[in-house]
This record gives C-alpha cells, structure tokens and sequence, in this order.
C-alpha cells in the first residue's frame, strides 16, 4: 500500500525483494545502481540485515514477526537493535506493537511512529471461488467455506484446527475448512500436506493472486486466523472490508483490531473456536451485526488517507536529510 500512495504522490519507487540479495554488500550494489534518495524498508531483521552498512537515511516498517518471535534470538536481536539506531523513523502498526518496540529499544522511542494499516479490495468478478474449490477438491455437495488465507511457516499455525475442524465436518458435512498460502518452510509444508489429506472436510490450496484471494474472502463464510503472532493482519482487515466475519487466535497482534463479540470472535483453543464457528452458524442476526460493527471499526481506524499522510510525510521527511 505504501508503494501505491507514494507513486500516487508524483514518487518514483523501487520495489525490491529483500530474499533477492545475497548479502548487504550486493544490496549496496544495487543502491549505487539504482541511486535512491532514500529508503523504506520493511521488517527489522529480514530487511535490517541488508542495511548495516547504508548510509542512505531509511526507515524502518515493523512487521510482527520481527518484535514477537525474532527479539528472542541474540544473533537476530543483535541485528535489529543495530539498523534500529540508525533508523531516521520507525513504523508500528498498534499499539500492542508500538509498547514492545519501545520496551526493547527506549532510547529510540521518540522516533516510532504509531500508523494502524489500511486496506483496500478488489476481488475478481470473473473468479467463482467455490466453483474452484469444488472442482481441484472434487467436492459434489453443499460448501460453506471457512477461509484460513497464510504463509505455510510453523509460526502461523495453520494445523491448528484443523483436527477439531475435521471432526466437525463429520457431523455438519456442508462445512469445510480450506487453507490457501505460499509455501514459505519446506519441511512445515510437506507436514500440512500430509496432515491435510488424512483429514476430511479440510482442503489446501496454493497461493492465489491478490484478486482471486479477495474473490475468496468475499465467498468465505468465515474468515480464520491460528497465529501464534501477528503484527496487524492484513488478511483480517481486507475481511472486514469484504463483509465476511472473523475468528482469530486470542494473540495481541488480533485484539489490536477485534474485539471479542463485537468486530469478530476469538478463540484460545480448537473447542472455542468450534463453538464459535457452529454460533455464527445458528444465530444469523449475531453474524449481521459482526459483520457491520467490523465494517464502521475499520473505516474509522484505518483510513488510508491517514496511512498515505504518513509515509508521504516520512518519504519527504528523509529525502530531505540525504
């Protein structure tokens, strides 16, 4: 999204993939190629190893991971803790996050900036999910689609539920459980595969495009988050954007943006979850007024007018100091 707004803003921006360089030496390489005026640069660790030697003025965006699972490790807090010192500004995006990075690094604290995301759809008309789903499932019967859209990578959790799930698929047949995401650890993958095709009524399906992914969501009839961390779900807010409920993890990174009952469910075990999950099915009016109490919360938390006054103003900001 930042990308776009700053386009928008008469900007030019390269977009690259942190993974493509090799070591921050290639990645200077690249930088005297390319010539940037300055640098927005997401997640403390992944992009923070490539920026030890930069001496562009660069920001840095937290991504989750990052502040919840990587501080535990020295070799990796080390890194973080270095690109942090010498970042101009510092992007969260909640509180829950904001707390944790100024709890790590108090003597930066003044220069983090507090930005919720913003999310904007735009499913594919032409794209007929559950038509999909029936056909690269071999599913002849009733489909109603809880969602679980995620990286296959062991912090994400997508196995979760999906035993409990099953289970219940057993009783109620038309439910059906499909997880659909990147194959980002190969040896987790190769553990959901197997896992999922012992199990009835659960489905995986790899990565789609963005479109198809809203066009999913859109025909979901729940959307679900297992994570044991997130920073701010995306996934969840384009939900929310879409119309379509949510039931997540009970982790901080989901309380940030759900509150219990009201903008969506959250559950501390698979039991809670089914319970939830068989709730929304029975009480209708209960899963209308989720849906519309989500949909006033994220227009008025997460403006993308809000979210593009802010990295406009730190992109100006840096160039400004090169």
């Amino acid at each position: 999204m930042p990308r776009n707004y700053l386009i928008a803003s008469g900007y030019e921006v390269d977009l690259q993939d942190c993974y493509q360089f090799e070591s921050s030496s290639k990645f200077n390489e690249h930088l005297k190629t390319s010539e940037p005026d300055c640098i927005l640069a997401v997640h403390a660790y992944r992009s923070g190893a490539l920026l030890q030697e930069c001496t562009l003025p660069f920001a840095l965006v937290f991504g989750g991971t990052d502040l919840n699972e990587h501080f535990k490790i020295e070799s990796k807090m080390r890194v973080m803790t270095s690109v942090v010192h010498k970042a101009k500004y510092m992007v969260t995006f909640s509180k829950p996050l904001y707390n944790q990075a100024k709890h790590l690094w108090p003597d930066v604290s003044s220069q983090l900036v507090l930005q919720p995301q913003a999310v904007k759809t735009s499913p594919d008309g032409s794209f007929n999910f559950v038509q999909h789903l029936q056909n690269s499932c071999n599913i002849h019967a009733e489909v109603v689609i809880f969602l679980l859209l995620a990286g296959l990578r062991p912090v994400k959790d997508v196995l979760y539920l999906t035993r409990a799930f099953s289970e219940w698929h057993l009783e109620e047949n038309a439910v059906h459980l499909v997880i659909a995401g990147p194959e980002l650890d190969g040896t987790y993958s190769d553990q959901v595969k197997q896992v999922v095709n012992s199990l009835p009524g659960v489905y995986l399906l790899p990565e789609m495009s963005l479109a198809h992914a809203h066009t999913a969501i859109k025909q979901s009839y729940a959307l679900l988050n297992s994570s044991q961390s997130e920073g701010m779900s995306s996934t969840i807010l384009e939900a929310m954007d879409l119309q379509v409920p949510v039931i997540a993890r009970d982790i901080p990174g989901n309380k940030a943006i759900i509150t219990h009952g009201e903008t969506g469910l959250l559950f501390n075990t698979p039991m809670e979850f089914i319970q939830y999950a068989k709730c929304l099915r029975q009480d209708v009016s209960f899963r209308k007024q989720i849906i519309q109490n989500a949909k006033e919360y994220l227009i008025k938390n997460h403006s993308t007018k809000k979210e593009r006054g802010t990295y406009c103003r730190i992109v100006a900001e840096l160039i400004s100091t090169h």
